[in-house]
């Protein structure tokens, strides 16, 4: 059988260990015995390096390092906020609290898996004894596969502070379920600075080594957020993240959402929405499954879809004890979103979070109060669904496409709006060096327009879009059109 040929460096280190070994002063033991002190030095050895590469590149102020350094300074939790950023960045507790009177916390981290969400509330529970829960979900949620890169940093950050064995408990529960045991993914819990690393430069190394020796989870957030290029949100250390970004008026990024009208829902997410039922239900624990805000859109995309799957959701959660609050369905008089309260088509700036917050202490009252909530939210039945697309009589976002003919570009227009909208158009266009904007067509119901190109050059266009029925919520977008 052929020896195993290791890498030259790893060579040198074995030699390294030899030589001390040999410089003991042991008695004398088989050759079996002194091989397997060689051995056992250089897996420690190991086991300290990866310690290093771990302390030296996971990030020190991340997002999900914040939630659960703040996380264990807390002084009191009765309520506890899980899910991914949808949840991180749509429940305040401030606000919260200030409506219930409860003290809670928001747990949500980007990208958090739902088997991460039951962790972090078993936590919650284990640690606080929390009576109530949120959890909150997007129609995306269904369709979506754990991201490995996220799950690691969840573990890794959550363990900080906590003991062994809750730690153990926590990566054997996640990395053995099926989905990683029948992937590569469950080895990288062993190396986290693999998938979960500042970026490998010499400026990323040393700031993330700096932030650490500075003990200060919050400045180290702010330095690695300008690192990163990621500075367009606030943290309040009750975990909630506030987006800055807004919609209103102006779209200047081209719609990009991909619906899952034919996609199958994924077997592990609804194992792992079941877990958390019986969680809360052994636990006595109040459970709100709750789907924040998103643009219109988002729903119209996904067309009858999202009532069906969304409505068996909650029929779901009603069939386990849970109550399960859509948000996107609430009626005009509970939450009522424009653009300014999106970040963009599946988030909701500070101030659209501070109203999906408020809207949500206001149901959760009422349902404590044994009131009849529902009536304050559309129906995913037929004609709860006809209600809703009746209602949104506003552009909700636009965008366009370009066909080369002849020289010219034929530009075809999409809105989306509700059923009963009335959509114009209007096309503009300037140098795509500069300049001011000119009316190439006046307001149109026509989505179409042949737009001539002049010859060796590139036009900058914009795209706007509204209704007859609300003609002041304008939303445009914009692009450039070469020959």
């Amino acid at each position: 059988m052929p020896s195993l040929k290791l890498p030259p460096a790893l060579q040198k280190l074995v030699s390294a260990l030899q030589r001390l070994v040999d410089r003991l002063d042991l008695p004398a033991h088989p050759v079996a015995s002194r091989r397997a002190c060689v051995a056992a030095l250089v897996l420690v050895t190991l086991l300290i390096c990866n310690a290093l590469l771990g302390w030296a590149l996971i990030p020190c102020g991340s997002k999900t390092d914040l939630v659960w350094q703040d996380y264990h300074a807390l002084q009191e939790l009765d309520t506890v906020v899980t899910g991914s950023e949808c949840a991180q960045q749509s429940i305040d507790p401030s606000v919260l609290d200030a409506t219930l009177g409860s003290h809670s916390f928001n747990l949500g981290t980007p990208n958090q898996s739902l088997a991460c969400s039951y962790a972090a509330l078993q936590s919650a529970i284990d640690d606080w004894h929390v009576r109530h829960a949120i959890l909150c979900l997007d129609y995306d949620t269904l369709f979506e596969e754990p991201s490995a890169q996220d799950d690691i940093a969840f573990l890794t950050y959550k363990k900080q502070q906590e003991s062994p064995l809750r730690a153990l408990r926590d990566t054997v529960d996640l990395m053995g379920s099926d989905y990683y045991l029948s992937r590569h993914f469950s080895l990288t819990r062993l190396f986290p600075w693999a998938y979960n690393h500042v970026p490998l430069t010499a400026e990323g190394v040393s700031t993330n080594i700096e932030n650490r020796l500075t003990g200060n989870v919050h400045a180290a957030a702010r330095s690695y957020a300008k690192l990163t290029g990621d500075t367009s949100w606030d943290y309040e250390r009750t975990g909630f993240v506030g987006l800055r970004g807004s919609l209103k008026g102006e779209c200047t990024h081209r719609y990009d959402y991909a619906p899952h009208k034919d996609d199958e829902v994924k077997a592990d997410v609804v194992e792992s929405l079941l877990r958390i039922f019986e969680l809360c239900a052994q636990n006595d624990v109040k459970l709100y499954v709750v789907v924040p805000p998103t643009a219109a859109s988002v729903l119209i995309a996904n067309a009858e879809a999202y009532p069906e799957r969304m409505g068996a959701l909650q029929e779901l959660a009603a069939q386990h004890g849970a109550t399960f609050f859509d948000l996107n369905l609430a009626k005009p008089d509970v939450l009522k979103l424009d653009g300014s309260e999106l970040s963009d088509l599946t988030h909701l700036s500070a101030a659209g979070a501070a109203n999906a917050s408020t809207a949500l202490a206001k149901l959760i009252v009422a349902d404590e109060s044994n009131g009849d909530v529902y009536d304050s939210l559309y129906s995913y039945d037929a004609d709860g669904w006809r209600s809703y697309l009746a209602s949104v009589t506003y552009v909700d976002s636009v965008d366009y496409t370009v066909t080369r003919r002849n020289g010219n570009a034929l530009i075809e227009a999409k809105a989306r709006t509700g059923s009963q909208g009335t959509v114009m158009y209007q096309f503009e266009t300037r140098s795509s060096q500069g300049g001011t904007w000119k009316v190439a067509r006046a307001w149109d119901l026509s989505p179409s327009f042949e737009l001539r190109l002049p010859a060796n050059k590139s036009v900058e266009l914009r795209l706007s879009a509204r209704t007859l029925q609300n003609e002041e919520a304008i939303r445009w977008v914009k692009g450039v059109v070469a020959r």
